[in-house]
C-alpha cells in the first residue's frame, strides 16, 4: 500500500505543473471526428484503477489436477494516456503475517502498453510471476493434516501477451472505454476482430512446500513452454445518456496451442510437443461516468475456454472473471509529455492523428 501512495506522489508533480497551463485549456480546441465522438486525444489522462486481475493455472500432482494462483491481492495501478500511447504501471502489495505464512511470499512484476489508433488498436504486456500454492486446502500429502496450503515458491512462470484488433464502424470509440481519451457522445456499437497471441513458460516444479512446512524434492515434474494464437470475433456496444455510458461485449475465438512439455521422471527426461484446439469465449459489461474533465466507472469480463484439466499437462485456468474500478482526470499535457510524443509523431507520420 505505501508504494502505491509513493507512485501517487510520483504523479502528481505532473499535475501541478499541468495547473499553471490551465489558463490555457480554454483556447484548446477539443475536435470532434463526428457527432458521435469527441476527441480528446491531445489532453493527458491520469486514470488510478483498481482489479482483482490475476492468472491462475493449474498443474498436475499427485495424479490430479490441480489449481494454482499466486498469493498476491488487488492490484493497484495508474494509467496514463495521451494521443495514441497508454501504459499502465501496476504494485500489489506484498502480503503478511498469517498470509505470508500459508500461502507463501511471491515475487511478481507487470507492465502494459497499448497503442490506439482510429482504426486499430495494440496491446502488448509482460507479467512474471515466481511463487505459487495449491488454492485447495484439501489436498493431502502423506500423513499431513495441518490446514494450510501446499506451496510452491520456486515456480516462476513467463507470460509476453499481445493482441491486434480492427474497428469497422467509425461512430464507435474504443479510446472511450480504454484510456478515455475520448468520449462517446451517442449510442454506437461495432464489430471487432482481432488477434490474440501469447507466449509462455513455467519451471519451478521440482519441489514444494508441503503442510508441515517441509521442502519436498520431487521426482516427477514438468516444465512446460508454448505459443498461443487466438482469432476473436467480437461485438462492442456503448450506450449513452448524457454523460453516463453503459457497454457491454462477447467476444467468440478459434485457434491453437503450440506446447512444449518437458517431463522429469528420476533420471529419464523426455520431451512432448503438440497442438491443441483451444476455443473460448470473452464477455463483459461495464457502468461509467465520462465527462470533460473528470471520468469514473467499473467494469467485470469473464473468459472461459474448452480445454478439460489435464492431469498430464500445465494448463491456464479454463475460467476467469476480473473487475476493474477507476477514477481519472484529464488536463493538458506538460511539456514532459507531449514534447517526446510530437518528436515521435513527426519521425513516424503514421502514428499522428488523421
Amino acid at each position: 500500500m505505501n508504494r502505491f501512495f509513493y507512485l501517487l506522489f510520483l504523479v502528481i508533480p505532473i499535475f501541478v505543473l499541468s495547473q499553471e497551463q490551465e489558463s490555457k485549456l480554454d483556447s484548446i480546441t477539443l475536435n470532434s471526428k463526428n457527432l458521435f465522438i469527441a476527441d480528446y486525444t491531445n489532453q493527458f489522462n491520469v486514470k488510478l484503477e483498481l482489479s482483482n486481475d490475476v492468472q491462475k493455472f493449474n498443474i498436475p500432482f499427485n495424479g490430479n489436477s490441480v489449481e494454482i494462483e499466486p498469493n498476491l491481492g488487488l492490484r493497484y495501478g495508474v494509467v496514463l494516456s495521451y494521443k495514441f500511447a497508454s501504459v499502465r504501471i501496476g504494485i500489489r502489495p506484498k502480503p503478511t503475517g498469517k498470509s505470508k505464512d500459508e500461502k507463501g511470499d511471491p515475487e511478481s512484476f507487470r507492465i502494459k502498453f497499448q497503442l490506439l489508433f482510429d482504426k486499430w488498436t495494440h496491446r502488448l504486456e509482460y507479467n512474471y510471476v515466481k511463487g505459487y500454492y495449491i488454492t485447495d486446502k484439501n489436498i493431502v500429502t502423506q500423513a499431513q493434516s495441518n490446514d494450510v496450503f501446499i506451496q510452491f515458491p520456486d515456480l516462476k512462470s513467463n507470460l509476453v501477451f499481445g493482441s491486434s484488433a480492427y474497428k469497422f464502424n467509425d461512430n464507435y470509440s474504443v479510446r472511450s472505454t480504454i484510456s478515455q481519451t475520448e468520449i462517446q457522445l451517442k449510442s454506437a456499437g461495432s464489430f471487432i476482430p482481432g488477434l490474440d497471441y501469447w507466449y509462455y513458460s513455467f519451471k519451478g516444479l521440482d519441489s514444494y512446500i508441503n503442510k508441515d512446512g517441509d521442502l519436498v524434492n520431487r521426482d516427477n515434474y514438468l516444465e512446460s513452454s508454448g505459443l498461443d494464437f487466438v482469432l476473436n470475433l467480437g461485438y462492442f456496444y456503448t450506450f449513452v445518456y448524457k454523460s453516463w455510458y453503459l457497454n457491454g461485449f462477447a467476444s467468440p475465438g478459434i485457434g491453437v496451442d503450440f506446447n512444449n512439455t518437458k517431463r522429469f521422471s528420476g533420471a529419464e527426461t523426455s520431451r512432448i510437443k503438440s497442438q491443441d484446439l483451444v476455443v473460448s469465449i470473452d464477455a463483459g459489461a461495464g457502468i461509467g461516468y465520462n465527462a470533460e474533465k473528470i471520468f469514473f466507472g467499473a467494469s467485470f469480463a469473464r473468459r472461459m475456454t474448452n480445454e478439460q484439466q489435464n492431469e498430464n499437462k500445465i494448463q491456464f485456468d479454463t475460467s476467469k472473471t476480473t473487475f476493474f474500478v477507476f477514477l481519472g482526470y484529464r488536463f493538458k499535457a506538460p511539456k514532459q509529455i507531449s514534447k517526446p510524443i510530437d518528436v515521435i509523431e513527426k519521425k513516424i507520420p503514421i502514428l499522428k492523428k488523421d
